[in-house]
């Protein structure tokens, strides 16, 4: 069943609509103002953290806070967003299991993206801050 509906949004239109939309701060704003509602759901509940790193991790990007991301990396996650809040995928979500698909999609594309949302984490925490100040003490002495 997940990989149905893994191949449902590679073959969907998500990933062109994200790709339209990428380098629109207003349209990419107005997307992320949607996602509170969704964060409320109850079938969301279990991807509910990894929604939010999505949107933060979009919206450092938006605002020209986070620099290190791969264009890929930022299409499927906003490509991820927009299903969660699409009501026509897979199974409309107004069917009682219909956020199953959109937790499905969700816990995939954060394991699609771990390596760039690892890196997010640590820019995040700064540690990436502080390897470059060691790096930077390193090469003086």
């Amino acid at each position: 069943m997940k990989t149905f509906f893994i191949n449902r949004f590679k073959k969907g239109r998500w990933l062109n609509k994200s790709n339209s939309i990428l380098n629109d701060k207003a349209k990419m704003t107005a997307l992320l103002s949607k996602l509170p509602i969704y964060l409320k759901k109850e079938g969301l509940k279990r991807v509910k953290e990894d929604l939010l790193l999505l949107k933060d991790y979009i919206s450092d990007i938006v605002h020209g806070q986070y620099k290190d991301y791969g264009k890929r990396g930022l299409a499927l996650a906003v490509a991820a967003i927009i299903y969660v809040i699409s009501p026509l995928d897979v199974i409309p979500d107004i069917i009682p299991t219909g956020l199953l698909d959109d937790a499905t999609i969700i816990a995939w594309a954060i394991v699609q993206l771990n390596s760039e949302l690892e890196k997010y984490k640590r820019y995040r925490s700064g540690e990436d801050e502080k390897k470059e100040e060691e790096d930077e003490e390193a090469s003086t002495i």
